[in-house]
């Protein structure tokens, strides 16, 4: 192995650091270390869709990341863009998806119109900037939705203290902006099913942190909780007529899926989450039914007590943090035409073989067949094997059994797991970059 001479090290981490010093003056130049949180009505139908503007909110803390401001992955249905309102400069982009863009490809939205809560997260603007929200067409390019300029300095913006829920960290440490900084929030615990709930968020973080690549990665994640209490223990279950009162509306059932746990009451969800700096919410549930549900930049929903939810918590954060599809295909699932076949999906663990120079060509061992059969020879290795995104023909995966598809505890593949250390690093900072 060749040995690097001491003095070009030394030259080397200088630059480093005189790079990360220089991007956190240009961000503490252009923005406050706070949040603008934009809250919304996303409604309409597989027709059309609309954005009405609620409200303007200036959160205290800015959790993520001030040298990458500028989404590289193209990852997700919906993108927002900030830009300088005199130049025209793009200060800040970053994609993600929402539970109204799976309302699309179900049957009712062909002929019903619904609405849902959304927030965007962005850092504080110094000076006034133009919000640009963007949604994918058929053809997975995006167009723009809406539009608004905002004065930092308007008395519109909301600028309330912070309600008074306990919060507390569970593992990590270090700045916010050099970790990915995770938030467990509780749905459906009492005031009086505190400790268990802190119980369960500890123990739900270390077992993440127990899989691969996390544990690799456990030097910049972070984990913290915050308290706020419901009135009632549990969840909704509307097949079986359950009904209870819980902070974030959350309830099974959805889109007619038993299984679907959803969070309805979006904006109360980032109300609590506000009192720590965050990069990913993660709503615990306080019941023993099986369910979760993960959406990406969004949030991701898992019951506590169930005997699969260890593996449901690592699977959905999957959707929710790394963008990864699911790759099963025979399911309950009830989406119709998923993935248009003549365009590369986004999502970095499936393809259409439209644009496989993209996903995990690079990969591939030499010699393997495409598509690859799901025969033992290509057992545990990384292939293209038809069937996922849940479409039987057309879709492909990169292995014939990941924890994307079925129930296989710290089971993600190598094409998996690159695709969640990129993003740990992109959100803390620490280095690689999507091209």
């Amino acid at each position: 192995m060749r040995r690097i001479p001491w003095p070009r090290i030394a030259a080397l981490l200088s630059g480093i650091l005189v790079f990360s010093v220089l991007a956190a003056q240009n961000f503490d130049a252009r923005f406050l270390r706070r949040t603008l949180r934009m809250d919304y009505i996303h409604s309409g139908s597989s027709v059309k869709s609309e954005i009405s503007l609620y409200r303007l909110i200036e959160e205290p803390f800015w959790g993520g990341p001030v040298k990458n401001l500028i989404d590289t992955f193209n990852y997700g249905e919906c993108m927002v863009k900030m830009f300088d309102l005199n130049t025209n400069a793009l200060l800040y982009s970053r994609g993600f998806s929402t539970l109204f863009n799976e309302w699309l490809t179900t049957p009712q939205a062909r002929t019903e119109v619904f609405a849902f809560e959304e927030s965007i997260l962005l850092p504080f603007p110094r000076e006034k900037v133009k919000v640009v929200l963007y949604q994918r067409d058929k053809e997975q390019e995006f167009q723009p939705l809406f539009s608004t300029v905002i004065d930092p300095g308007s008395p519109a913006i909301i600028r309330d203290q912070l309600p008074a829920y306990s919060s507390g960290t569970i593992t990590g440490e270090g700045l916010a902006e050099n970790t990915l900084d995770i938030v467990i929030l509780p749905e459906g615990y009492t005031s009086a099913e505190k400790e268990k709930f802190i119980r369960d968020a500890t123990r739900f973080a270390d077992n993440l942190l127990s899989w691969a690549p996390y544990r690799d990665l456990r030097k910049k994640i972070r984990f913290r909780y915050v308290f706020a209490p419901s009135d009632e223990s549990g969840t909704d279950v509307p097949g079986d007529s359950i009904w209870k009162r819980t902070l974030f509306d959350t309830h099974f059932y959805t889109f007619g899926t038993e299984r679907y746990l959803s969070v309805k009451n979006i904006w109360k969800m980032h109300d609590v989450a506000a009192v720590v700096p965050y990069d990913a919410v993660c709503v615990l549930v306080n019941t023993t039914k099986y369910g979760g549900g993960g959406i990406f930049n969004f949030y991701t929903v898992c019951t506590a007590d169930n005997n699969a939810s260890y593996f449901v918590f690592c699977h959905e954060f999957g959707h929710a943090f790394a963008g990864l599809a699911d790759e099963y295909y025979d399911s309950e699932v009830a989406y119709e035409g998923f993935y248009n076949l003549k365009k590369e999906p986004w999502e970095p663990n499936i393809t259409t073989l439209v644009q496989f120079e993209k996903k995990w060509k690079d990969m591939l061992e030499p010699g393997t067949p495409v598509p690859t059969p799901p025969s033992d020879q290509y057992k545990n290795k990384i292939g293209v094997f038809e069937g996922g995104g849940y479409m039987a023909k057309g879709i492909y995966r990169p292995w014939i059994n990941c924890s994307m598809r079925g129930v296989v505890n710290d089971g993600f593949c190598p094409v998996c797991k690159r695709a969640i250390t990129r993003m740990v690093n992109f959100i803390s900072d620490n280095g690689w970059l999507e091209k």
